[in-house]
């Protein structure tokens, strides 16, 4: 929604994917998989002469729902003390949409998402795997790119 002069206020729903790739620990396919809702806050800006192209910056905060799968462990007496989480998120982001209609584009997104949980290793037992230093465990962070939609339900009068 539109509040003033470019400001707006909105909601998001986004699901996603991470895995352990092959190159990080051979023959295991686990992956970690993320449903999140978001209030958003931001702004939108027309670039260029013509007014073809809007640039938006934008911060949402939220909730998210992971699910781990395809964890493996070797010793049945230390098997991975969780499988899912909830947590809150925050997420700046960056948008670039080149118009086609007047209220409708296509363009390029940038995201960078910290959640307020910290990853362990030994929670999902890969210390079976690979060497962790218990110190360092942050929280779960991760930079985005993708493709997406713009959609007005406002229509520009030429």
């Amino acid at each position: 929604m539109m509040l003033h002069k470019g400001l707006f206020i909105g909601a998001s729903a986004k699901n996603g994917l991470l895995k352990i790739t092959e190159n990080k620990i051979t023959d295991y396919n686990a992956s970690m998989k993320i449903n999140s809702v978001a209030g958003k806050f931001g702004f939108d800006t027309y670039v260029g002469e013509k007014n073809r192209t809007i640039f938006s910056m934008a911060l949402s905060y939220g909730q998210n729902w992971t699910e781990y799968s395809g964890i493996k462990y070797k010793d049945e007496n230390n098997k991975p003390k969780l499988n899912s989480f909830t947590t809150s998120y925050f997420e700046p982001e960056m948008n670039i949409f080149f118009l086609i209609e007047s209220n409708f584009g296509i363009g390029a997104t940038l995201t960078y998402t910290v959640f307020d949980a910290h990853f362990d290793p030994y929670d999902l037992v890969l210390n079976e795997y690979a060497k962790f230093d218990r110190e360092n465990a942050v929280s779960t962070q991760f930079l985005s790119f993708g493709f997406g939609f713009y959609y007005s339900f406002a229509k520009k009068k030429k």
